[in-house]
């Protein structure tokens, strides 16, 4: 998910998908350092209860920090946004890279199709644990990694059920990390919430960086 849930990637065994051989492999330990700002939102399906947060976070090796800048809207939509972050620092200190990664470890890939421009690989968990999705990857006619989506096979709690990821990635200074991320769930009492992130990096591997749109 976030920073915390920057995805390794590692290619699949020649034998089990001919286009995951081409996958370029980005290892968490790449990405050591990376501060952005976060514009984060939170609604439910009607926009009648609504909270945001704009957030600077920065992981530096295991260790995640965040501070709010400036918030608004339902205070418990705002406290849920904030245990997402605080999720994100207990993945981060754990520092579990291959309990994320879109890797054989994780994933079987059963099916590849060129979907005009890019690849659309398949992806089907082998463990029924919150970090892996029931889902899809989105690869470049160059193998690089632009999106995934999919469903969690692991509800996060009682309180949330049927969570729906898309996160959307690029290549800044020669690392592929996220953008932005959206999903949708289904909250106890609430109905349908629907939360979104979007990320301008400031600095990554100590370098600092123009803020990306």
């Amino acid at each position: 998910l976030l920073l915390g849930g920057m995805v390794t990637i590692a290619s699949a065994q020649e034998n089990e998908l001919g286009v995951m051989q081409n996958f370029h492999i980005i290892e968490m330990e790449g990405v050591n350092q990376a501060k952005t700002f976060r514009r984060m939102e939170a609604r439910d399906k009607d926009g009648k209860i609504s909270a945001w947060l704009e957030v600077e976070a920065e992981k530096n090796g295991s260790v995640f920090t965040y501070k709010v800048l400036r918030e608004d809207g339902s205070r418990l939509i705002r406290l849920g946004l904030k245990q997402i972050l605080d999720g994100e620092k207990k993945r981060v200190e754990k520092n579990s890279p291959l309990e994320t990664c879109f890797c054989d470890t994780n994933y079987t890939f059963p099916r590849e199709r060129d979907i005009g421009g890019m690849w659309e690989i398949k992806l089907k968990p082998k463990r029924k644990v919150e970090s892996l999705i029931d889902g899809v990857l989105f690869l470049s006619p160059n193998f690089e990694l632009v999106r995934s989506e999919g469903t969690l096979v692991k509800d996060p709690s009682f309180w949330t059920k049927n969570v729906f990821i898309v996160i959307t990635y690029t290549e800044i200074a020669g690392v592929r990390v996220p953008i932005s991320y959206e999903s949708t769930a289904n909250a106890r009492f609430h109905g349908k919430v629907i939360v979104s992130v979007n990320y301008n990096y400031l600095s990554l591997n100590g370098t600092p960086l123009v803020e990306t749109k």
